[in-house]
């Protein structure tokens, strides 16, 4: 008899108390995020303290052909951007930039990197230093852009908009978009919120009055789906813990569905547990990626040709594990990066070894696939088209993303 055999009650003693601490979090965190006031909008830290108040007349820079010229549309930096670097040097103050365009002559070119707020997007811009304005730049403090402003929402109903540079929060200034997160936590108690914000050059003060509930849509949607991929994934677990089959669906769909739950809400949830859920989260996206390989080589019947080569399922792990801790401890930027490849080696699994599972198998199989590949379809043409629709601006779909949760929701069928 197996070890796994042998020590079902273990696994079920164990399983439980996984899937308990899980539902635990989801729930404490959908409640959390229920009852607490909420200011409906989200930010991100401005990469950057200059502020453009002139138009500025340039050419878009070409990596290809650095002398071509473009449209009068493409070749002005507006008021309301930041500079972000000039000539390749980062400027955090006004007067280091002053200093470094003091002397030049009026036909010297400068290369400008500028951020524009209102769409995230990120420009070089090439400028003959005679073009540039008198007082063409400002240096403001601190500052976090606004990415999302919801619908209805408690910011909107005070005129926040997207692209807004939000300076202070109740005249409290902070460093980053995290230090911002603190202040506001700590003004909720008093329901009501005044942001100062820069809007192009203009300085103004909007007065938020907190939302009493902190759900929407999106977040509903996810936290829903995933909790009934973990609700579906621990019944298997714990039901019949003597299959093995049974047990490594059961934690697939458990360790997936806590992903989906936090998909949406990982974003606007700022608690005291953020970054503790945040690393159960990335453990739990690539974790769920080789249980779903592991668990075909059980379900729905064994499958003799994985089954020989464990060497398959250990590569898939390794994969994981790699793309967990660069992510956590070097550089969270590869995220899709490490996804796709560990989903193309896994696809690439099954092609290669599909002629050696038994014809059984092979039936079963096709039928599950095809309920499977519905949800898929969904999901990934969904992803494609606000990938299309808001290609450079993708913080402006973050609420749209409510569809992919709709079709995760399928995949438990």
């Amino acid at each position: 008899m197996s070890f796994q055999k042998r020590h079902s009650q273990l696994f079920q003693a164990v399983f439980i108390t996984v899937v308990v601490i899980l539902l635990v979090t989801v729930i404490r965190s959908l409640y959390y995020k229920a009852s607490t006031p909420d200011d409906e909008n989200l930010f991100r830290t401005t990469p950057g303290s200059i502020l453009v108040t002139e138009q500025i007349e340039g050419r878009l820079y070409n990596e290809e052909d650095p002398n071509s010229s473009t449209s009068a549309a493409e070749t002005v930096i507006s008021v309301g951007e930041i500079v972000r670097s000039v000539d390749g040097e980062v400027f955090r103050q006004l007067g280091t930039l002053e200093a470094y365009l003091t002397g030049l002559d009026s036909l010297d070119e400068l290369t400008f990197q500028v951020f524009d707020p209102r769409d995230a997007s990120t420009r070089n811009i090439i400028v003959y230093y005679g073009n540039l304005p008198q007082n063409a730049f400002r240096g403001i403090s601190s500052s976090v852009y606004v990415i999302t402003v919801f619908e209805d929402g408690a910011s909107e109903r005070a005129g926040l908009r997207v692209g807004d540079l939000i300076v202070s929060i109740n005249e409290k200034y902070f460093k980053n978009m995290h230090d911002a997160d603190r202040i506001l936590k700590e003004a909720r108690s008093e329901k009501k919120l005044a942001y100062d914000i820069i809007r192009g050059k203009e300085n103004l003060t909007v007065e938020i009055t907190l939302a009493t509930v902190g759900l929407h849509l999106p977040v509903l949607i996810f936290f829903f789906s995933g909790l009934i991929m973990m609700l579906i994934g621990g019944f298997v677990g714990v039901s019949r813990p003597q299959f093995i089959a049974a047990r490594y669906l059961g934690m697939a769909y458990v360790v997936t569905g806590f992903f989906i739950a936090f998909m949406e809400a990982q974003r606007t949830i700022k608690d005291d547990f953020v970054e503790v859920r945040a690393i159960f989260l990335i453990i739990a996206i690539f974790l769920s990626i080789p249980l779903w390989l592991h668990a075909i080589h059980y379900f729905p019947l064994k499958h003799e040709g994985l089954l020989k080569r464990p060497w398959v399922r250990n590569v898939s792990y390794a994969l994981a594990a790699l793309a967990a801790i660069w992510t956590l401890f070097v550089n969270d930027r590869y995220v899709p990066f490490f996804l796709l490849l560990l989903l193309v080696y896994n696809a690439l699994v099954q092609f290669v070894f599909r002629k050696q599972a038994s014809p059984e198998y092979n039936e079963i199989n096709s039928l599950i696939k095809r309920f499977n590949n519905i949800a898929m379809i969904g999901t990934f043409l969904t992803i494609a088209y606000l990938i299309y629709t808001h290609w450079g601006s993708m913080d402006r779909a973050a609420n749209k993303y409510v569809y992919v949760g709709i079709h995760l929701a399928l995949l438990p069928i």
